[in-house]
């Protein structure tokens, strides 16, 4: 093998190195946005849920005037 060749298969296999690092990025930035898409949506749910408890109790109030 000559070192042009050499040289090229390194830089090839360096290439697909990189490319695999990149991937494995992407699938932990997409499974840390999942993560924040389902931190939100709790969050959502819970202010929902207060905002309606708190409804409910002002017209169980109101009721029993």
């Amino acid at each position: 093998m000559d070192d042009f060749t050499a040289v090229v298969r390194e830089t090839e296999t360096r290439r697909d190195e990189m490319r695999r690092v990149e991937i494995r990025g992407d699938d932990t930035r997409r499974d840390r946005d999942e993560e924040t898409r389902k931190e939100t949506r709790r969050r959502e749910e819970k202010r929902r849920n207060e905002t309606r408890q708190r409804r409910d109790e002002k017209k169980r109030k109101r009721d029993e005037t």
